[in-house]
C-alpha cells in the first residue's frame, strides 16, 4: 500500500471492492482500505501505510465512535455528536469537526457531501457521494477532495478512514429506515446491500 502523502495532487476516490470492503484509490493505486464485514456490529478496520485501526460505534443513530490501534486497548480518539455534525477529539486535545450536507425533502433526506473541518471552520476535506440516491449503482463510491494543507496533517490518513466509516454508518441507518418504511407499506426495499 502506498503512503497517502504520495497521492497529493491526484484524484482520490473511495470504491467498493466487494460488500463491506472499500479501497481509497489514487489513480489505480490503493492508499487506504476500510473493512466493514459486520456493519450491524458497527465495527470496521481501517488501514493505511501508516498503520491499522479499529473503528467502532456504540450507537448508529447518535453515533459515539472510538478509534484504537489494532492490538491496542486505549482509545486514540473519540467522535461524538456535536451541533450539526460530530466532533472528533484526540487524547492530546487536537479536534476536528465532521459535518454532513444533505438534500432531499420531507422524510427522505440523504447526505451527498461530508466535510472534515478545523474547529475554526476551515474545510480540510470534502467527501462527495457520486450518486443522487443511495440505491444507485454508484452509491458506494465517493470522490475525496482534500485541501492541500490536509496532506501535511499527521492524522490525515485516519481522517480519511473515519470519514468514510461514518458515511457507511449513516448509510446503514438510512437504508434501515427506508426498508422499514417500505416494509410497513408492503413494498420490497430494493436497496443494494
Amino acid at each position: 500500500m502506498k503512503p497517502i502523502s504520495e497521492a497529493s495532487g491526484r484524484p482520490l476516490k473511495w470504491k467498493r471492492s466487494k460488500p463491506g470492503h472499500f479501497d481509497l484509490m489514487a489513480d489505480d493505486e490503493v492508499v487506504a482500505a476500510l473493512r466493514c464485514d459486520d456493519m450491524c456490529g458497527l465495527q470496521a478496520i481501517g488501514e493505511t501505510a501508516d498503520g491499522s485501526w479499529i473503528l467502532e460505534c456504540t450507537d448508529s443513530f447518535e453515533p459515539r465512535c472510538t478509534v484504537r490501534a489494532v492490538g491496542g486497548n486505549a482509545n486514540l480518539a473519540t467522535c461524538a455528536s456535536y451541533k450539526r455534525g460530530s466532533l472528533l477529539k484526540f487524547g492530546d486535545g487536537r479536534a476536528f469537526l465532521w459535518q454532513r450536507h444533505a438534500k432531499g425533502c420531507g422524510l427522505f433526506v440523504w447526505h451527498t457531501e461530508w466535510r472534515w473541518m478545523t474547529p475554526e471552520g476551515h474545510v480540510l476535506m470534502t467527501i462527495k457521494n457520486l450518486a443522487d440516491w443511495w440505491c444507485d449503482e454508484d452509491c458506494y463510491e465517493a470522490e475525496v477532495a482534500p485541501a492541500p494543507e490536509a496532506y501535511k496533517l499527521p492524522e490525515f490518513g485516519l481522517l480519511l478512514l473515519i470519514g468514510w466509516y461514518l458515511v457507511q454508518v449513516h448509510r446503514e441507518d438510512e437504508e434501515s429506515l427506508l426498508a422499514a418504511l417500505l416494509a410497513a407499506e408492503g413494498l420490497t426495499d430494493g436497496l443494494i446491500r
